[in-house]
């Protein structure tokens, strides 16, 4: 017998944002994401945040978001694949390169962090 995980508020707020960040509403998304306050999405959160911050060019923000999203969940892949883009943009190639590994040690088949 499994228990299901209840909707939270959380939950609703974190689809809320991803919504808004899909249809390219970066200031809403972070609005949805900053309101998120269980801790089971705290990494997703942080990672969030940092990709609309990044969309937005808030580069220093988005960095500092990625790595919280990484403390928080290190076995978090998307998380290393955004911060591999992030060092992508800042012509920081073998750090980028690492955050790939990183990304593929956790799970082989993301198919966004292979290189063709």
């Amino acid at each position: 017998m499994s228990r299901e995980r209840k909707v939270t508020e959380s939950d609703i707020l974190l689809n809320r944002g991803l919504t808004k960040y899909d249809m390219q509403s970066y200031t809403e998304a972070i609005e949805n994401f900053n309101n998120i306050t269980e801790d089971e999405l705290k990494a997703h959160k942080h990672n969030n945040l940092g990709a609309s911050y990044f969309q937005l060019g808030l580069f220093d923000e988005a960095y500092k978001e990625y790595i919280e999203a990484i403390k928080t969940d290190s076995q978090l892949a998307q998380a290393y694949y955004n911060l591999a883009v992030f060092n992508i943009k800042e012509r920081k190639y073998e750090h980028a390169h690492r955050m790939l590994d990183n990304c593929l040690k956790i799970d082989k088949n993301f198919k966004p962090a292979r290189i063709p």
